[in-house]
């Protein structure tokens, strides 16, 4: 498995690689291809996001685990390109999401963490 982790920034032939063979096979390194959407300008992240958005509902707990983290910049990532694109995992996460709504941190507010909740909230009609 560790030939479809992603070596650098540029790697997008591992990342093409682990979408081919999909899920379940890939099912052991998806919480750590996550860490390769922590700054969407990389390429990597530009092709895995879509990927990870679509198999979401198997990283749910990390998901939940990096939007209670401390990685604003990450957070943002995740709620945009994940998050917002299952509405299970919205579904699932929507205490998460009311938290960002209505009692943002500043850093989060800093980050727009608190309207990118809303928005979500309010796609889904669960308006924090």
């Amino acid at each position: 498995m560790e030939k479809f982790i992603p070596k650098d920034k540029h790697d997008i032939q591992a990342v093409e690689e682990c979408i081919r063979i999909g899920y379940p096979e890939i099912k052991p390194i998806l919480p750590e291809l996550l860490n390769w959407i922590q700054d969407m300008n990389w390429p990597v992240a530009q092709v895995l996001a879509p990927f990870l958005a679509e198999n979401a509902e198997y990283i749910e707990t990390e998901i939940r685990d990096i939007l209670n983290g401390d990685d604003e910049i990450w957070k943002y990532w995740v709620m945009i390109e994940i998050l917002g694109k299952s509405p299970q995992l919205q579904k699932n996460l929507q205490n998460e999401l009311e938290k960002f709504a209505n009692h943002p941190t500043e850093s989060e507010q800093i980050e727009e963490l608190d309207i990118i909740a809303k928005e979500i909230l309010k796609k889904t009609n669960h308006v924090g």
